[in-house]
């Protein structure tokens, strides 16, 4: 009896047993598939979150260390240079892409796409009464991208957009307008990338670079600074330009014009230490017109501001409503 006993307690503690690793087993499974699905996730749809693009960014830098290249001061320049050139203009992200890879700088999979769309200029006249002022609903923003340059072993945001409105402007009354003259529209506009939400560590973090640029390609133009009027640079930075209007043709009788300054586009360099910072990034665009204008730029943890001196109905800020996690 006691054989049999025992035997019967052994079956049951060995199936018990059995059943154990099993479920084991299959746990493992679904954690594997689930940790599968995740990658599947970010490399498929974009990353969604700080976490996800941290760890994106830190094996793209792991992934070209090795591809740094000992360049002069001067072959840097001109590297930036071109490379600012490129994601200035109005090409598409695909198109800035395959021009950007020869330069060894590869785009960040964020998750979040939006190419302007390339806006054809209208000429207004000068008799033409029913203009109404540039609004926030003209501007258009692009996504604002990251970039890691291989090369210097730095990394790149990028954001701009374009303005797809006309201003209210008159030639000054002592001028005789004749085509190809350009008009500042009222005082200077603002804008730049702000870092917000900001976690992490920005020690060894440094802005090795950051510009502005108005561009218009249909005239052939361009306008750029790398004056920053922002402090500390952990935040982003902002910039200061004049919009413009040109002279498109004229007579003794009436002048035609339109905006010049259609595009616009910022572009922000930090030190290879900028993977371990984490946050939001956002484009952001303020104009003023007549006899306001903008008197600052402040960034901080919470966003952007614009500080003003003039009239209250001649100004106004705007950023998109979708940021990009860094």
């Amino acid at each position: 009896m006691f054989k049999t006993k025992y035997s019967r307690h052994g079956i049951a503690l060995f199936c018990g047993l059995i059943f154990l690793l099993t479920t084991l087993s299959a746990l493992i499974v679904v954690a594997k598939h689930s940790d599968l699905q995740s990658v599947n996730r970010v490399q498929s749809y974009g990353l969604q979150f700080n976490d996800e693009l941290g760890l994106a960014m830190t094996r793209l830098q792991s992934k070209y260390r090795h591809k740094r290249k000992a360049l002069t001061d001067i072959e840097n320049l001109e590297v930036d240079r071109q490379v600012d050139s490129i994601l200035a203009s109005n090409l598409s992200t695909s198109e800035k892409d395959e021009l950007l890879l020869p330069f060894g700088v590869i785009r960040v999979d964020t998750g979040v796409q939006n190419q302007s769309k390339i806006y054809k200029d209208t000429d207004i006249s000068s008799t033409d009464e029913n203009l109404t002022r540039l609004g926030t609903s003209d501007v258009h923003f692009d996504s604002l991208l990251i970039y890691y340059n291989s090369g210097a072993g730095n990394w790149i945001l990028n954001g701009g957009g374009y303005i797809s409105g006309q201003p209210s402007w008159k030639a000054p009354f002592w001028s005789v307008p004749t085509t190809g003259d350009q008009f500042d529209v009222g005082g200077l506009d603002g804008f730049g990338i702000s870092l917000h939400d900001t976690f992490g560590s920005f020690d060894g973090v440094s802005m090795v670079s950051g510009s502005a640029t108005f561009s218009n390609p249909e005239f052939n133009y361009s306008q750029t600074t790398q004056n920053r009027v922002t402090g500390a640079s952990s935040y982003g930075a902002g910039f200061l330009l004049q919009d413009k209007v040109i002279i498109t043709k004229w007579n003794i009788f009436q002048y035609w014009w339109t905006f010049l300054t259609r595009y616009f586009s910022v572009t922000l360099r930090y030190s290879s230490n900028f993977s371990n910072y984490r946050g939001n990034a956002v484009t952001f665009y303020a104009h003023s017109w007549q006899s306001t204008s903008i008197t600052g730029i402040g960034l901080s943890i919470v966003g952007f501001d614009i500080s003003w001196s003039g009239n209250d109905n001649e100004k106004w800020k705007i950023s998109p409503t979708i940021d990009t996690p860094f």
